[in-house]
């Protein structure tokens, strides 16, 4: 028979506790980067506008005012059709 005594060479408890503060801070860090995006969408819808948010610059400055009209007729046809179907 082989010896079966092997010793076990598993994580020593400060090797673990290393690894337990190490994911800690990676939690910490992804929360904190979420709450910066957060922060940072909110701050450039309130100084430019849900429009900002919406569209891109490049998409709003190629617009013109009869593409507004164009699509706000659109829209319009659109949501009057959803109110004649559930009437």
């Amino acid at each position: 028979m082989e010896n079966t005594t092997e010793k076990w060479e598993g994580l020593t408890l400060d090797e673990l506790r290393y690894r337990r503060a190490k994911m800690a801070i990676k939690a910490e860090m992804g929360t904190a980067k979420m709450m910066s995006m957060l922060t940072n969408t909110q701050n450039n819808v309130k100084n430019n506008g849900l429009r900002q948010l919406l569209f891109n610059n490049n998409l709003v400055s190629g617009l013109k005012f009869v593409d507004y009209l164009v699509i706000g007729f659109q829209i319009t046809r659109w949501l009057t059709r959803i109110r004649r179907k559930f009437k």
